[in-house]
C-alpha cells in the first residue's frame, strides 16, 4: 500500500516538474519574443531618424551605422524559426543594438553641431529684438542635442531651424550688418566694426535697443 502510495507520489511530481518546466519554457519564450519586437521597433526608429536626417537635412550617413542596422536586421531575420524567435540570436542582435545606439549618440553631438552653430549663434546674438520667438526657436533646437532616436525630435528641430531662419531673414539686415554679427559669433568684433564711417551697424544697434545686451573686453 505504502509502495503504491509513493509511486503515485513520485509520478505526481514528475507530471509537476514536467509543468513547470514546460512553464518556464514558455515564460523564456514569450520574454525572448517581446526583446524581438522591441529591437525591431527601436531599428524601425533608427532608419526612420537616419532617413530624415539625410533626405531633409543632407546628413551624411555613415557607412559603419548602416551596416550595423543592416546586420541586426539580418539576425533578426535569422532568428525566426517556426515561428518563433531563437534566444541566442535575439540575445546577438539586442547586444548589438545597444552598442548601435551608444554610437549614434556619442557620433550625434558633432552632426548637431555642424548643423546649427550658425543658427543658434545668429539666435543668441539677436535674441534682445524677439525674445519669446528667439527663446523658443533655440530651446526646440537644443531639446536634440541629446540623440534620442525618436523622429519627432529631429523634425521639430527642422521645423525650428527653419522658423529661426525665416526670423533672421524677417529683420532685414544687409550684408554689413550680417558680417558684424558673424564676426560677434566667432567673439573677432571689435569697436571699430561698431564705430565705421556711416555709423550703419551703430544706429542699428540703437534701433534694436541692444546696447545693453552687448559688452566690450579687451585681449
Amino acid at each position: 500500500m505504502i509502495f503504491e502510495e509513493l509511486s503515485k507520489t513520485t509520478k505526481d511530481m514528475q507530471d509537476l516538474q514536467r509543468k513547470i518546466s514546460i512553464q518556464k519554457n514558455q515564460d523564456e519564450q514569450k520574454a525572448t519574443d517581446n526583446k524581438f519586437r522591441m529591437i525591431l521597433v527601436q531599428i524601425d526608429k533608427t532608419i526612420d531618424a537616419i532617413e530624415y536626417l539625410h533626405s531633409n537635412m543632407n546628413v551624411n550617413s555613415d557607412d559603419e551605422i548602416l551596416a550595423s542596422t543592416v546586420s541586426i536586421l539580418t539576425t533578426l531575420e535569422e532568428s525566426i524559426e517556426n515561428d518563433v524567435a531563437e534566444k541566442e540570436k535575439v540575445d546577438s542582435a539586442d547586444k548589438s543594438n545597444k552598442s548601435l545606439q551608444t554610437e549614434l549618440k556619442k557620433t550625434w553631438p558633432k552632426q548637431f553641431e555642424q548643423l546649427t552653430a550658425f543658427t543658434l549663434g545668429t539666435l543668441n546674438v539677436i535674441q534682445g529684438i524677439n525674445p519669446e520667438k528667439v527663446s523658443a526657436c533655440i530651446n526646440r533646437i537644443q531639446a536634440a542635442k541629446i540623440w534620442d532616436n525618436n523622429l519627432n525630435q529631429f523634425q521639430s528641430m527642422k521645423m525650428a531651424i527653419d522658423e529661426a531662419e525665416q526670423l533672421i531673414d524677417s529683420l532685414g539686415l544687409d550684408d554689413e550688418i550680417k558680417s558684424f554679427l558673424s564676426k560677434i559669433r566667432n567673439g573677432k568684433a571689435t569697436l571699430e566694426d561698431i564705430f565705421s564711417a556711416d555709423d550703419k551697424i551703430l544706429n542699428w544697434i540703437r534701433k534694436e535697443n541692444l546696447q545693453s545686451k552687448m559688452y566690450v573686453s579687451l585681449k
